[in-house]
């Protein structure tokens, strides 16, 4: 009788042991696959987002680019113009022209800044929606997992908000420092380009003809410098 008790007992430890492993192993294996199926889902939002901000940046500066060479053309423009009339009597002309070609630089310089402007608008816009999306709960989570996951992507969300706008303000700083070398340099271009009191036609026309050159060169590169610092920084960024 006591070894039957015995082994009663031992079978229904044995027994008990069973469903409790049972159960863990039961309980276990859903959590596995919320994480794998995290984890997947987590790596092509990252490979998705990565090769978003690859290509944004690419249009980025192919923009800048585009800055550079509409002000070479407008620049050329400019030249030759002065140049073919350059012997013509009068400077009403010549005043003209200079006002046309400050004009077409600085439709050029608030085309460049509207595209930055709607570029910053873009980024915000798609993080915003991005972040809508990440917040909701997906069909393989549980609610542990999303609780989890939303305070990551809270915080996710708030860096890349920063990350935009500060971008955004260093553009906006070197637009402004860019205005003032060219507000400075198109005043001593006008300057120079009077007659002076004591100066013959001829000398006047050949000292244009220099001054119109080193003026070129200086617009070229306070462009230059603007792209050059936005392309290094695009760069350093990726």
């Amino acid at each position: 009788m006591n070894s039957l008790a015995k082994k009663v007992i031992i079978y229904s430890m044995i027994g008990t042991m069973q469903i409790g492993f049972g159960a863990s192993v039961i309980e276990a294996a859903p959590r596995g696959n919320d994480q794998r199926n995290e984890q997947r889902y987590e790596y092509r939002n990252h490979d998705r987002d990565r090769d978003r901000e690859r290509q944004q940046e690419r249009e980025w500066q192919e923009r800048e680019r585009e800055y550079d060479e509409r002000v070479r053309k407008e620049i050329d423009r400019y030249k030759q113009e002065m140049r073919r009339r350059q012997y013509e009597s009068g400077s009403k002309w010549q005043e003209r022209e200079r006002e046309r070609h400050y004009r077409n630089l600085r439709d050029i310089w608030e085309w460049r800044q509207r595209e930055h402007q709607r570029e910053h608008d873009e980024r915000l816009r798609k993080e915003n929606d991005r972040h809508e999306r990440e917040m909701r709960q997906r069909p393989f989570e549980s609610n542990r997992v999303w609780y989890e996951r939303q305070k990551r992507e809270r915080e996710r969300h708030d860096r890349e908000i920063r990350e935009i706008r500060e971008r955004r303000e260093r553009e906006q700083q070197r637009e402004r420092e860019h205005d003032e070398r060219l507000r400075k340099e198109n005043d001593r271009h006008e300057r120079e380009m009077r007659r002076r009191q004591h100066e013959s036609e001829r000398e006047w026309h050949e000292r244009q003809e220099r001054e119109q050159e080193r003026h070129d060169r200086k617009i070229r590169e306070i462009a230059a410098v603007l792209i050059g610092i936005a392309i290094g920084s695009s760069s350093n960024a990726e």
